[in-house]
């Protein structure tokens, strides 16, 4: 009995000593000290340091390496971490002063909320989105393969272009992911979301190292046409008219645009080729503005340069503005009539003249495939990405 009573004083006396000691440890924080037997905190400094040792959790992903940086984001390989313990992903990962932003998380949020329920085996799937410590972030189908950008630059420096069918190919599959999406019904209420890409680019379609072309970046994808011809009007872009020139009020907008963060201008970088002219006329845009960037990819592809490339992209603008563009053969002499004919209807000024829809475009572009090219087989595109 003597013994358990002492043994019960003991624990009462730790406890109490705990207490004093937690409440000094606390008093000499409220003071601005550090507690004795503590170290100086270093919160940011082990921040920063963590963000680049790799691999690290991040939720329920095993994040392995770092891929590539965005002007707002910065994407990763990483293994989902459960059940699917062997499934690879690609993380997109918001730069936290973004995150914090209400504006941005909401619009974040509502473009992934468009494109989440798209399912086709020439889109990359879309797995999660949230927020972990802080931080937006979108988890993705990790592709296996390249894009058709770093493809053509590849074979450029190598002295050679894309085969005629394989370039076909690769656009076609764009184009059935394309009216797809442009097609896309709600599940619950029946309607269709009319979703347009807006920011279709050979850097923007990836090849598979086994020869299947997947869409990527649906980030910007629109499903509401009413909304985004405002967004389009109030937008901060230069207007230029039928000529080229800058009208009034251009100046001003393009000295904002030089004002614009260092993120968002590199954001903007390498796109502005792929623009058709109704976006510049603040007009609204539907599923044929897609159509015009894919037969801009199209020619890239097939004669290994940009239709639209300035030497500013003032310049770049009033190119695409006055919409001029020479007939594919005249730069590769293999290319058939039939097919400078499919590239240029594309590229028509004015939407009205190009194909109603990727359907109709998707049709004379296999007809020709198969017809030109009869042996031509999927299996034959797979080498350009090893290349």
């Amino acid at each position: 009995i003597l013994g358990e009573k002492m043994s019960k004083e003991a624990e009462v006396s730790d406890r109490q000593r705990l207490i004093q000691e937690a409440r000094m440890r606390k008093e000499a924080r409220a003071r601005g000290e550090v507690p004795e037997g503590e170290e100086e905190p270093e919160e940011e400094e082990e921040e920063e340091e963590d963000d680049n040792v790799y691999p690290k959790r991040y939720g329920k992903y095993l994040v392995l390496d770092h891929l590539t940086d965005g002007g707002m984001a910065k994407i990763c390989i990483a293994r989902y971490l459960g059940e699917e313990a062997n499934k690879m992903v690609a993380i997109k990962m918001v730069q936290k002063k973004f995150s914090a932003d209400p504006d941005f998380k909401q619009m974040f949020i509502d473009e992934l909320k468009v494109s989440f329920g798209l399912q086709h085996p020439n889109i990359a799937t879309t797995f999660d989105y949230g927020s972990i410590n802080s931080r937006l972030y979108v988890s993705m189908e990790f592709i296996h393969g390249r894009d058709l950008d770093q493809i053509t630059k590849r074979l450029n420096e190598q002295g050679k272009k894309w085969s005629i069918p394989a370039a076909c190919y690769c656009i076609s599959k764009a184009a059935e992911a394309l009216h797809y999406a442009h097609t896309f019904k709600d599940n619950l209420s029946g309607e269709c979301l009319k979703i347009v890409h807006r920011d279709i680019s050979p850097h923007n379609i990836m090849l598979t190292y086994d020869g299947n072309p997947k869409l990527i970046d649906f980030g910007i994808a629109s499903a509401d046409p009413e909304e985004e011809k405002k967004e389009e009007d109030s937008s901060e872009e230069p207007e230029l008219d039928e000529n080229g020139e800058v009208v009034a009020g251009g100046s001003e907008a393009t000295a904002d645009e030089e004002e614009a963060p260092e993120e968002e201008e590199q954001a903007i970088k390498g796109k502005i080729s792929y623009m058709a002219p109704e976006i510049l006329e603040g007009k609204e845009v539907d599923g044929r503005y897609d159509l015009f960037a894919l037969g801009l990819s199209l020619y890239e592809m097939l004669v290994g340069e940009r239709v639209f490339l300035g030497e500013t992209d003032i310049d770049t603008l009033r190119q695409i503005m006055l919409c001029q563009i020479e007939r594919p053969s005249n730069k590769r002499e293999d290319i058939p009539e039939y097919l400078d004919e499919i590239i240029l209807k594309c590229l028509e000024r004015d939407p009205v003249n190009r194909y109603a829809n990727m359907e109709k475009f998707n049709r004379d572009l296999t007809k020709f495939l198969f017809k030109e090219y009869p042996d031509f087989n999927a299996a034959d595109v797979g080498p350009f990405v090893s290349e």
